[in-house]
C-alpha cells in the first residue's frame, strides 16, 4: 500500500493552510483599524462637543444639517431678515471688580452667564456675543416662529431675565456683596443682514444693521433694572406685555428720534397706572384747595404705602 499522500491533494492542503493564515492576518488588521476609527470617532464627538461651547446651538445644528443647493450656495449666507435684537449690559459691576477677589468675580459672571444662556434658549433666542458683563441676543434667524412670535419671546425672555437677575442680586447679597449692580436691556426689531461674517479664517454667524444699534442704543437710554423697546417691537408685543410710553431719544444715523417704551409685565403697569391716577388726583385737589391739609397728608401717607 502506497503511504505518499496525494500530490494534488498535499497541494490543496497547502493552498489551504495559507488562506487561513492570510484571512487571519486580515482579520487582525480590520480588528486593529476598527478600534482606530472608534477611537478616532470618539475623539472628534469630543471636539465636536467642545467646539460646540463656542457657537450658538442653532448655528451648529445648522452646519450639521445643512447641504448645499444647486447654486452651492451655503445656507448661512449673509440674507436681509426681520430679527428682533435685544441688548443687555450691568451697571456698577466694572466698579466691583476693583474692589472683590477674582475668585468671586469670576463666580459671579459664569452665574450670571449661566441664568443667560439658560433664559436664551428656553425662549429660542440666539445667543449672539458676550460683551464684557453685556450680551446680546437675537430672534428671526436662522430659525422663525414669524416676526409677533419672535418679538414676543424676546420680550418674555427681557422680563424673566429682570426678574431672575433681581433673585441673582439677593443671592449675591447673602455672599457678602454690597454693592448695588443693575441690569439694563433694550431690543428693537427690523430688518438686519444675518448669516457669516469674517474673513476667509474666521467667521462668526451675527446680525449687522441699524436695528442692531438702535437696541444697543435702547440699552444705554434704559434706567437700571428696566426693559426699554421701540415702537416697532412695542406693536408687536402689546397684545401679551405691558408697555409704557417714556419720550423720544435721538440716535446717531437715524434721521427720525426713537420713541420709547418701557416693557412691564401688565399687572406692574396696571398697578403704576392705578398710582399716577392717584398722584394727578392728589395733585389737582391741593391746586382746588378742595380737601383740607389734613386730609390731604393722610392720602399722601396712604398712597406712599401702596
Amino acid at each position: 500500500m502506497d503511504n505518499h499522500p496525494d500530490p494534488a491533494f498535499a497541494a490543496m492542503q497547502r493552498k489551504l493552510l495559507r488562506t487561513q493564515r492570510a484571512l487571519a492576518e486580515l482579520e487582525e488588521i480590520a480588528e486593529s483599524r476598527t478600534r482606530e476609527l472608534y477611537e478616532r470617532n470618539r475623539t472628534l464627538h469630543e471636539l465636536g462637543q467642545r467646539m460646540a461651547l463656542f457657537m450658538p446651538p442653532q448655528v451648529r445644528l445648522l452646519i450639521e444639517n445643512s447641504q448645499s443647493g444647486e447654486s452651492g450656495q451655503s445656507p448661512l449666507v449673509a440674507r436681509r431678515t426681520f430679527i428682533t435684537v435685544l441688548f443687555g449690559d450691568l451697571t456698577g459691576f466694572t466698579d466691583i471688580t476693583e474692589v472683590l477677589d477674582p475668585e468671586l468675580v469670576t463666580w459671579m459672571i459664569n452665574d450670571y452667564s449661566d441664568m443667560i444662556l439658560d433664559l436664551a434658549a428656553k425662549h429660542h433666542g440666539l445667543l449672539d456675543k458676550f460683551i464684557g458683563d453685556g450680551f446680546m441676543v437675537f430672534w428671526g434667524a436662522p430659525e422663525t416662529g414669524g416676526r409677533v412670535e419672535d418679538a414676543q419671546m424676546a420680550a418674555e425672555f427681557a422680563v424673566e431675565t429682570q426678574q431672575a437677575f433681581q433673585q441673582m442680586r439677593s443671592d449675591w447679597r447673602n455672599q457678602g456683596l454690597d454693592h448695588l449692580v443693575q441690569l439694563r436691556i433694550g431690543l428693537h426689531s427690523g430688518f438686519c443682514s444675518v448669516g457669516n461674517f469674517g474673513s476667509k479664517n474666521r467667521l462668526q454667524f451675527t446680525a449687522i444693521g441699524s436695528p442692531v444699534n438702535i437696541a444697543a442704543r435702547l440699552e444705554k437710554a434704559a434706567l437700571p433694572d428696566t426693559i426699554l423697546t421701540s415702537h416697532e417691537t412695542q406693536s408687536l408685543i402689546k397684545p401679551v406685555l405691558g408697555c409704557r410710553e417714556t419720550g423720544k431719544i435721538e440716535v446717531k444715523g437715524i434721521k427720525h428720534p426713537i420713541t420709547t417704551y418701557q416693557v412691564m409685565p401688565r399687572q406692574a403697569l396696571a398697578t403704576q397706572s392705578a398710582d399716577d391716577e392717584v398722584t394727578t388726583f392728589l395733585k389737582r385737589a391741593e391746586v382746588l384747595k378742595e380737601i383740607n391739609r389734613e386730609t390731604l397728608d393722610k392720602l399722601h401717607r396712604l398712597a406712599g404705602q401702596r
